[in-house]
């Protein structure tokens, strides 16, 4: 073998035998793992995945801005509030819960009040949230969704107390 082969081979085997080689890399098949996720300029999230990098979720009709985000314990589910605005305040008001899995959104969640409070639940294959009114008190409600299909799984009306399910013991409706 030539030198300049055997230093060839030689510089192969020792890349590929080089720790995290490629780590970051995507595996087909597999979903990559959630590193980050953020509110642009414009109001659209932001999710920053293993080995796919940053990918802008573009906002929907009339969404004006986005939060409350949130990674799942998976670290593959990620979700957040969209904001839109509202007549009859100087603010906008999260009207939709959006899950996102596998590089696209798999469901949009609400009721068409007003968002309060929401969070991911058995490691983000459901997610819950309450909503209600915008102004005053109307007692509150909850739903608990199968993340994927966004399947209604259980409902709590009015004001949480301790009888309420653990999906949503501590959360504000």
């Amino acid at each position: 073998m030539k030198a300049s082969a055997r230093k060839r081979f030689l510089l192969g085997l020792v890349i590929a035998l080089l720790p995290d080689v490629g780590a970051s890399r995507a595996v087909p098949g597999r979903t990559p793992l959630v590193e980050k996720v953020y509110v642009g300029v414009d109001g659209s999230v932001h999710i920053v995945e293993t080995g796919r990098g940053d990918k802008p979720v573009p906002k929907e009709k009339d969404q004006v801005g986005s939060g409350e985000l949130r990674i799942a314990d998976d670290q593959k589910t990620v979700g957040w509030l969209a904001e839109y605005e509202n007549c009859c305040t100087s603010y906008t008001i999260p009207l939709k819960l959006v899950i996102y899995r596998d590089g696209k959104v798999r469901q949009r969640l609400g009721d068409g009040m007003m968002i309060y409070d929401w969070r991911f639940w058995e490691g983000g294959t459901q997610a819950a949230f309450c909503s209600g009114t915008v102004h005053g008190d109307s007692g509150g409600h909850c739903e608990l969704h199968d993340a994927s299909s966004g399947r209604i799984l259980d409902t709590v009306d009015g004001h949480l107390d301790n009888d309420c399910p653990k999906w949503a013991t501590g959360m504000s409706n």
